[in-house]
């Protein structure tokens, strides 16, 4: 049986292809199979994982993190703008 955290995460693997692969996000994807594995719930950190390597594959990855996007070199994106321009020197 699966738990609502488990059902949240598997609906939202999909969204993933939305986004790009940055350290933080394989991070935080890592992190989130770690604790999915020591809970037991190998089925669902095996689809976590095969999406993160989806996207890791979609931006030419090579299955390291070399092909991982940092967030300061990451393109302009709607969440980015939402904070302004930057202030500008006096």
């Amino acid at each position: 049986m699966q738990l609502p955290a488990e059902d949240l995460i598997l609906r939202s693997l999909p969204t993933l292809s939305d986004h790009l692969l940055t350290h933080e996000l394989e991070s935080a994807l890592s992190g989130l199979i770690a604790v999915l594995e020591a809970a037991g719930k190998a089925a669902t950190a095996a689809a976590v994982r095969a999406a993160r390597d989806q996207l890791a594959q979609a931006i030419g990855g090579r299955g390291d993190s070399r092909h991982l996007i940092s967030r300061r070199s990451a393109p302009d994106t709607a969440e980015s703008r939402k904070s302004g321009p930057s202030p500008t020197p006096s």
